[in-house]
C-alpha cells in the first residue's frame, strides 16, 4: 500500500487525466482479484468488494493532483525562533 501510495505522489496527474494512476489502481485490483468497472468520467474506477447485499458501504478517494505553483521564497524564508523549531505562516 505504500509503495502504491509513493507511486501515485510522485507521479501526480490533473483531473481527467490520470491515466497513468487509474492504470496502476486497476492492475492492483487484478492482483487481488477484486472485479471493477471501468472507465468511469473518463479515468474513475469502481472496485466491487463483497456480496452486494445489505448492509451496504461506500468508499470514495479522489486520484488527481491540485496544480499549484510552489513559491520557493516562501519556504525558505522560515522563521527559527529562539526556543529552536520552526515557524511556518
Amino acid at each position: 500500500m505504500v509503495d502504491i501510495r509513493r507511486k501515485i505522489h510522485e507521479n501526480p496527474e490533473l483531473s481527467y487525466q490520470e491515466f497513468k494512476t487509474s492504470k496502476l489502481i486497476r492492475t492492483k485490483l487484478d492482483e487481488l482479484g477484486v472485479p471493477y468497472k471501468h472507465p468511469v468520467a473518463v479515468t474513475g474506477v469502481i472496485g466491487y468488494i463483497g456480496t452486494g447485499l445489505p448492509p451496504f458501504v461506500a468508499l470514495r478517494a479522489d486520484m488527481d493532483a491540485l496544480l499549484m505553483q510552489v513559491c520557493l521564497h516562501f519556504f525558505l524564508s522560515v522563521l527559527v525562533s529562539n526556543y529552536g523549531f520552526l515557524s511556518w505562516f
